[in-house]
């Protein structure tokens, strides 16, 4: 009869070990950089919603937006009319833009 006496890992048991172990660092590493992405762009999204009413109000005030800063950010905010010309009420189309990302939205400003 043979007897194996248990010594502890094989090469093979601390290979599958080692290979299982990276597997998990990597997902941990993908999701974290997944979460950082998504929540740099929900920050982007939110500025450029806030420098869009921050438009408004400047243009409702008489004054041509220009530009905001939110985070890190700087974001650049115009409008399609003078805002220092409006009368009674008037169409504007406010856009924020930082880089490729834009966002704009049209109401009516009036002053009376």
């Amino acid at each position: 009869m043979v007897s194996f006496e248990n010594r502890g890992f094989t090469l093979i048991e601390a290979l599958i070990a080692m290979a299982i172990g990276l597997i998990l660092i990597l997902f941990i590493a993908a999701s974290i950089s997944y979460f950082g992405i998504c929540t740099r762009d929900i920050l982007l999204k939110f500025c450029l919603t806030n420098a869009v009413d921050s438009g408004f109000s400047a243009c409702r005030n008489g004054i041509n937006p220009v530009s905001i800063s939110c985070g890190n950010y700087t974001i650049t905010v115009t409008s399609n009319v003078d805002c220092g010309s409006i009368s009674n009420c008037t169409d504007v189309t406010i856009t924020a833009r930082y880089g490729s990302k834009v966002f704009n939205q049209t109401g009516k400003v009036c002053r009376w």
